[in-house]
This record gives structure tokens, sequence and C-alpha cells, in this order.
């Protein structure tokens, strides 16, 4: 009997051995919605997934998951790492968990008539867009410079900057609260309902509503805020601490319009 090793085995061997020891990343595309490895993954969400308390996890590197089906768990970009990540879930797709960049400059995109549970873009500066979809609970920049975008799309919790300096683009849209959080955040509202505030928190920040309803108030918070309602129906306009500019055009504002100190 030959036992001398094959080329292509020896090959095989070689590329376990390297894997193993780090030396080589490697770049897989996954079916079943399954982890990725260390490196640069493709990974496809499809059909009905029972993911588990868990859920998926890209792991290290620059990866790709493309949810289109039912998911029951969280869907995390890398944990731990800091992989520039993009995340899609289209095509109708439910995930029951969280849709989580976790570190590094990531990309989330929920659209298509999809349902997500909870986004969070976690440790830096992100990319999430919300179009024609349903969020469950929030959509949180968390921390970083991020710009979210929600349009023709229903948030049943709140919208949320985070840390650093952010930018909020909301578009006939429903949404419970839109929060931008520390730093100097930029915030678009237009043609769209707000069940209670819209508030650019602390910070100087440049905060716009137009053609749009707010059940609560137009707050600057701390800092020196620029705030404007054009043709939108509102309870009052707050500036808060520090010198504001509050500009009112059109519309109905049931009760105070107050400038900063």
């Amino acid at each position: 009997m030959n036992r001398v090793p094959t080329i292509r085995s020896l090959l095989a061997t070689l590329l376990v051995l390297a894997l193993a020891a780090g030396l080589v990343r490697a770049q897989l595309e996954i079916l079943d919605c399954a982890d990725g490895s260390a490196g640069d993954d493709t990974i496809l969400c499809s059909g009905e997934i029972d993911a588990g308390d868990a859920g998926t996890d890209g792991r290290e590197g620059n990866d790709l998951i493309n949810v289109t089906g039912a998911v029951n768990g969280n869907i995390n970009g890398d944990t731990p790492g800091t992989g520039d990540d993009t995340i899609t879930v289209g095509n109708s797709a439910d995930v029951e968990g969280v849709v989580n960049g976790n570190g590094g400059l990531d990309h989330l995109i929920i659209s298509g008539n999809s349902t997500v549970n909870d986004i969070a873009g976690g440790e830096g500066a992100d990319t999430i867009d919300v179009l024609d979809a349903t969020v469950e609970l929030d959509v949180d920049g968390e921390t970083g410079a991020d710009s979210i975008t929600v349009r023709a799309s229903t948030v049943n919790e709140d919208v949320l900057g985070g840390d650093d300096n952010d930018t909020l683009i909301i578009e006939r849209s429903d949404i419970d609260n839109v929060r931008a959080g520390s730093g100097d955040d930029t915030v678009n509202v237009s043609a769209s309902t707000i069940a209670n505030h819209v508030s650019g928190d602390d910070g100087n920040d440049v905060v716009s509503v137009g053609a749009s309803t707010l059940g609560g108030n137009l707050l600057g918070g701390t800092g020196a805020d620029n705030l404007s309602s054009t043709n939108s129906n509102l309870l009052g306009v707050q500036g808060g601490d520090g010198a504001d500019q509050v500009t009112v055009s059109g519309g109905v504002v049931m009760m105070a319009v107050l400038g900063g100190d």
C-alpha cells in the first residue's frame, strides 16, 4: 500500500496547522447561520433558524451577514473583535433578538418589511439604516460618531444616538422618542409622528422638526443648541441650559416656547 501522502493532503494539513497557529485568516461562506471564524466571513441566514441565546456571531474579521429568514436569537458582528461588519436583514425577515455590530465601523441595514427586536451599533462610528422595517424596542448607536437613518419605519421605543457626534435622520416614521445623546449632534425629523419627545441632550446640537407631530416637546438639553420647528404640531419647545437659538414657523405649539439660559 502506498503510504506516501499526496501533495493535496499535505497542503490541506499545512493549511489546518496554519489556521490553528493563527498564521492564516480563513474566509468562509456559511449557509446555515452558524458562527464565523477569525477571518472575513460571509454568513447567510435563510429559512427558520433557532440560533439560541448566544445567537449567530461573525467573530473577528470584516464579516458579511445576510439574514432573509426567521432567526430566534441575536445577530452579532463580532464578539469580541473590532471588525468592520455589514449586517443586512431583509426580505421580510424576523429577528427575535438583537442585531449588534459590536466593535468596529459597522453598517447595519434593516429593510424590506423586516422586523427585529432591538438594534445596537456598539463601539465605533457605525451606520444604521432602518428602511421600511419595524423595531420592537430601540435603535441605539451607542459609542462612536454614528449615522442613523430611519425611513418609512416603526420604532416602538427610542432612537438613540449615544455618545459622540451623531447624525439622526428620521423620515415618514412612527417612533416613541428621538434622543441624540451626548455630543454635538445633528437631528432632522420630517413627516413623522413622535409619541413623546425629540431631544438633542448634552452638547451643541442642531435639531430640526418639519411637517411632523410630537406628543411631547422639542428639547435642546445642555449646550448651545439650534432648534427649529416648521409646520409641525407639538406640545412645546425648551432650549435647556446654554445659549440657544429657537425658531418656530407654522404649525401648532400648544404650550411654551423657551430658550436657554
